[in-house]
């Protein structure tokens, strides 16, 4: 799949509760080192811990989306902090309209960003995304494998129909020739096209016997997923069947 190269800033975040002097319900994923009652303009943040290109490893995020419990706090900040925010600000509640009896949600960016760093999301708005993004690739496998699922294909393809939107088709020019570009400018994106690759490219998704993520397997025997390329997970499960044995044969010495 032809893809723009992105870019994407990771920093060691920390949850805070207020910011630019309001609290923010669930918190917020801040850097640290920056003051959430005075943050600096925008050349003055700390920088990166690292700088990566996410649409080189969205199959990894994925996988680590599906480890995750998005209802944990703890486990949002871990993954921030591994592959940075998703790019989806914050909201908080507005005051009821006294005319209308409504209430309202205002952004982030609009109300507490005045430099347009953009380097902050809710603790809440992550929560969401990241089970949204969890429940799609689960209702995948789940039809794939012809199992009950909460989705038909005709929901699936409208539900990842409407959280396209953030991917732009563009082109760029060649030697006698014009090359096709998908174009992103958040992780989310990036995370949702991938997940569009995996439903339309017929990729059969399998659940690690280890850890349960969903991953695309590299060969058809495969059994565990693999992380930065190594198979943590398949050693893993070697070690404990080793355990075991050693458990069930007194004159062996189980590993430590």
């Amino acid at each position: 799949m032809p893809l723009e190269e992105l870019d994407w800033p990771v920093y060691q975040y920390e949850i805070v509760e207020a910011y630019h002097g309001r609290k923010w319900p669930g918190g917020l994923f801040l850097p640290k080192g920056v003051d959430p009652e005075s943050p600096p303009p925008e050349k003055r943040w700390p920088k990166p811990v690292r700088w990566y290109k996410p649409l080189h490893c969205a199959e990894e995020i994925l996988q680590d989306v599906s480890r995750l419990d998005p209802s944990d706090p703890q486990d949002l900040l871990a993954f921030v902090s591994r592959w940075g925010r998703l790019g989806v600000g914050a909201s908080y509640p507005r005051p009821k309209d006294p005319a209308t009896g409504w209430w309202g949600m205002y952004m982030l960016a609009d109300l507490t960003d005045p430099w347009g760093t953009g380097q902050t999301d809710g603790v809440t708005n992550t929560a969401e995304h990241l089970g949204d993004i969890k429940e799609l690739n689960e209702g995948l496998y789940t039809l794939q494998h012809r199992r009950a699922s909460r989705y038909s294909w005709p929901q699936l393809a409208w539900a990842l129909d409407g959280r396209l939107g953030g991917v732009k088709l563009s082109v760029r020019p060649a030697e006698n020739r014009l090359f096709p570009l998908y174009r992103i400018r958040r992780l989310l994106d990036g995370l949702y096209l991938q997940l569009w690759e995996r439903a339309t490219e017929a990729h059969q998704l399998r659940r690690c016997r280890e850890c349960q993520s969903l991953f695309v397997p590299d060969r058809r025997d495969q059994r565990y997923c693999k992380t930065n390329g190594q198979q943590l997970c398949a050693r893993r499960a070697s070690l404990k069947r080793f355990r075991r044995r050693g458990k069930r044969q007194p004159g062996m010495s189980p590993a430590k």
